[in-house]
């Protein structure tokens, strides 16, 4: 007995199929915006691009995509802010209050030990009294001038040859000019 061929299915004349009920699907800018604002909020707490684009469940490429458009930038600035001031906190108290760490006995442990960060109190010093902690290395003059060389502690004539000699007179000739 030879196949018969099977015929395609009539389709319905008339009327489309209503969609079937149910949850819409959100729309793909929704989809974004709900993405950076979970990259965003997880930004603020763990201040790490790779922490929070994996909480956001986007590569952390994505981030750098979204950095180009204005408004997501401002809103990853403030991001910053706060996480910048989440680290600061952190940073103030473990120079304050310390951490506490394993004391270990032949391989036990068997206390903890407060430990201040010395390093870290510096470090805060400098960056909210620079005036007063920071590093004095002036290499300029008095008063942030020019350094005032008295000219017969080193004659050039006496250091230099006499083609490099006339190559800085030409410099400095040019200069004042």
């Amino acid at each position: 007995m030879p196949k018969q061929k099977k015929k395609p299915p009539v389709k319905p004349q008339g009327k489309p199929r209503p969609p079937k009920p149910g949850p819409k699907k959100p729309k793909p800018e929704a989809i974004i915006e709900l993405k950076q604002r979970v990259f965003l909020a997880a930004f603020r707490t763990t201040a790490s691009v790779r922490h929070a684009a994996t909480a956001a469940g986007v590569a952390r490429t994505r981030h750098y995509r979204w950095l180009e458009n204005p408004h997501y930038a401002a809103r990853f600035e403030q991001a910053r802010d706060a996480a910048a001031q989440v680290l600061e906190d952190e940073a103030v108290r473990r120079a304050r209050e310390g951490t506490e760490e394993p004391v270990f006995y032949q391989g036990e442990e068997c206390a903890t030990i407060l430990r201040y960060s010395d390093a870290l109190l510096m470090f805060l010093l400098r960056g909210w009294r620079p005036e007063r902690y920071r590093d004095r290395s002036e290499i300029s003059g008095p008063g942030g001038g020019p350094i005032p060389i008295d000219s017969r502690l080193i004659p050039l004539a006496d250091v230099l040859k006499p083609d490099e000699l006339q190559r800085i007179r030409t410099r400095l000739a040019g200069k004042s000019g």
